[in-house]
């Protein structure tokens, strides 16, 4: 993997793909398995089982990097939602009556205390 931050479609992607990979190791144990027990050579199973770790390994990493994307995005949205809420307050009072703008102010406190959405 590279150092460049990846988008979590992007991490996404990744994961499916060592997914793929890791049952596809999966079907090739199986397969030795099989092979063996009909009398054929023996594959090197301590590689694949260590192939298959490593797979796992990967994925676990990638989901930890996908959490963490996902919840600076979640980070930025709160952000940027709050950023409007102020932009919008500093707009209304300026715009509206000190009378009209006192009174919207009041209601949402009120609305924010009481937990109302």
């Amino acid at each position: 993997m590279s150092e460049e931050k990846m988008s979590a479609d992007e991490i996404r992607s990744a994961i499916e793909q060592l997914q793929l990979e890791r049952c596809n190791i999966t079907a090739q144990i199986d397969s030795a398995k099989r092979s063996f027990s009909s009398g054929g050579a023996p594959a090197d199973h301590k590689w694949l089982t260590a192939a298959k770790r490593l797979k796992g390994v990967q994925i676990g990493q990638l989901q930890r990097q996908l959490s963490e994307v996902l919840k600076e995005e979640r980070a930025a949205r709160t952000r940027k939602s709050a950023s409007f809420g102020q932009a919008f307050m500093e707009v209304a009072q300026k715009m509206l009556p000190q009378d009209v703008y006192e009174q919207i102010a009041a209601e949402a406190i009120s609305k924010m205390n009481s937990g109302q959405s």
